[in-house]
């Protein structure tokens, strides 16, 4: 497989405790979760490298060596002859922010995308692609958007809600607001439609010194939300509309979604 993504990395979070989960991971690993014939972890590895990312860390803590063999038995079996693939240990689970900065060398001076394995994008192009595309055209930093109905809100956890610039003849829209993490289910304000952050975000060089001034969130963890409303703040984050249909696979109930979608498309009858 030749790179498509020149010089963007991917990292990929997943030493988490998967609380949300936990009654349907029998005490494993979310990651190992199946939907339809790939785990959690394949699915994001496998967009990662149609998104024609050729170099990827992945963030995992002692205990998930199943989660480590099932990256590498994918890789082996499709990631790129000269491409490079890394595990990097968190020894406690502080947030993704935290796993970040275990990425520092292996980011270097490229962008960065941290790319989150429990986001599940169906029917469209690679969710990461087209954030790369997006970047080249704005060279800064881009995070990826899913337009959802209220109805859809109990698919998925309470962040990320996404405000954007007043639509112009010209597109990418820059991203005004974004939504902190919180307890419950996601809150959209309104019966409308409306816009959510989804799949990562592609980091310039410079974030490893913005992680040092956060401050725990009211979990205890370092929280990237926090990295990227400081990029709002500065004008410097563009949204990647995505196309297809997204499932927070974190939550049961976007799980369940989205392995009836999943069977759905097998059978023929989505």
């Amino acid at each position: 497989m030749d790179s498509t993504a020149g010089n963007v990395k991917a990292l990929i979070p997943a030493a988490g405790r998967g609380t949300r989960l936990a009654g349907l991971s029998g005490g494993g690993s979310k990651e190992l979760i199946r939907l339809g014939p790939r785990t959690m972890i394949e699915h994001c590895l496998s967009m990662v490298l149609d998104s024609g990312v050729s170099e990827v860390a992945v963030v995992i803590s002692h205990g998930k060596e199943a989660v480590r063999r099932a990256v590498e038995g994918l890789w082996a079996a499709r990631g790129p002859a000269s491409g490079r693939l890394e595990f990097l240990y968190q020894h406690r689970p502080l947030g993704v922010a935290e796993a970040m900065r275990l990425g520092v060398r292996f980011g270097g001076d490229d962008p960065l995308a941290v790319v989150m394995p429990d986001n599940l994008l169906l029917g469209g192009p690679p969710a990461l692609g087209r954030m790369i595309a997006v970047y080249r055209l704005v060279r800064s930093e881009v995070i990826g958007v899913i337009e959802l109905d209220a109805a859809a809100a109990r698919l998925f956890g309470n962040v990320g809600l996404i405000e954007l610039e007043p639509h112009a003849p010209v597109v990418p829209l820059r991203v005004l607001s974004l939504s902190p993490k919180g307890a419950g289910r996601l809150r959209p304000r309104g019966n409308g439609l409306f816009y959510k952050g989804f799949i990562g975000v592609i980091y310039l060089p410079g974030w490893p010194e913005r992680i040092d001034g956060l401050v725990p969130n009211f979990q205890g963890e370092l929280d990237d939300t926090d990295l990227v409303q400081a990029l709002i703040r500065e004008s410097r984050l563009w949204a990647a509309p995505l196309e297809g249909r997204g499932f927070d696979v974190g939550n049961p109930d976007g799980l369940e979604a989205a392995r009836a979608a999943l069977n759905g498309a097998i059978t023929g009858e989505a």
